[in-house]
């Protein structure tokens, strides 16, 4: 019988006076050599989904994680893209049946767009095929994996910042070699004529917007000069609703802004993110979306 495999993940750290997944690696496989331990990093990990299918592999030891055993995670509280990603990584285990040490990485708040577009292909929820690494090597070594035109945005970024349409391979390799402290993620870019901004409160779509971009650019975000009107939400597909009110509960939020998106062509719609904070107070159509929060907070506190 094969033995049992178990991989050690941690971000890249350099210190020796701190446990981290190669000494944990080291010294485990000492101490109990009938477990096949290995070590990899959170930081080389590769997230790929073609639109079916979901991958999580290390390109250095080229195995996917669902080649373990069991995952133990160390050393990822440090910056939030490592949080994520753990947390991701947590999602995909679980997912698969796989153990995960320590299992606290389920539970935290999601900090980027990666746990988000985890939990969406896991969940069954229509999302555009993407790719993402925090090594920008690798990302580009997995850039075939999406089709051009492709979509190249920054996780941890919002309201549209570093967000770019790529249109080569040439012109996406600057792009990230430009920018090699932020982590990007690459998804199939959708022809569209707008997307919808979803206000889900305890688990119903409350308010939809549709964002249109100004002429010239692909950013539908009023924050980068598009516009926004509401659109009755019984106008709208019952299971893209279902879809946004899913992420929702995903996330475990009660008031959320799923933004989602539709193509021109096929008509089918597609996940973009899950805002923790929609512009409630600021931006465009203020009176509806305070309206909508101010019936929802009198339905939560109200008593017999």
């Amino acid at each position: 019988m094969s033995s049992k495999r178990v991989l050690f993940l941690s971000r890249v750290d350099s210190r020796t006076q701190y446990d981290t997944a190669a000494s944990m690696q080291t010294a485990m496989q000492k101490l109990n050599p009938t477990i096949d331990y290995h070590a990899a990093f959170l930081d080389d990990l590769v997230f790929s989904y073609d639109g079916n299918e979901l991958r999580l592999e290390d390109p250095i030891s080229n195995t996917d994680l669902r080649d373990y055993d069991g995952v133990f995670l160390l050393a990822w509280f440090q910056e939030k893209i490592h949080e994520d990603t753990a947390m991701a990584v947590a999602y995909y285990a679980q997912h698969y049946n796989i153990p995960v040490m320590n299992s606290e990485a389920l539970h935290i708040r999601s900090r980027t767009k990666l746990s988000q577009y985890v939990l969406a292909a896991l969940n069954g929820v229509s999302s555009t095929a993407f790719v993402f690494s925090i090594n920008g090597q690798h990302l580009l070594a997995k850039s075939d994996l999406v089709a051009m035109p492709c979509i190249v945005k920054a996780v941890m970024a919002s309201r549209g910042r570093d967000n770019y349409l790529i249109k080569s391979r040439e012109e996406l390799q600057t792009v990230l070699a430009a920018q090699l402290d932020k982590p990007f993620v690459l998804q199939d870019f959708v022809a569209n004529d707008g997307d919808y901004r979803l206000i889900v409160m305890g688990n119903e779509v409350k308010l939809a917007l549709h964002r249109q971009a100004v002429e010239g650019s692909h950013l539908n975000n009023t924050s980068q000069g598009g516009s926004a009107n509401v659109v009755p939400v019984e106008d709208l597909d019952p299971v893209m609703l279902s879809e946004a009110v899913l992420m929702a509960k995903l996330l475990r939020r009660e008031v959320t802004g799923v933004d989602m998106i539709i193509d021109l062509t096929t008509q089918k719609h597609y996940f973009l993110e899950a805002n923790n904070m929609p512009q409630m107070s600021t931006g465009s159509a203020i009176d509806h979306k305070m309206a909508a929060l101010n019936t929802y907070i009198e339905s939560r506190i109200a008593h017999d």
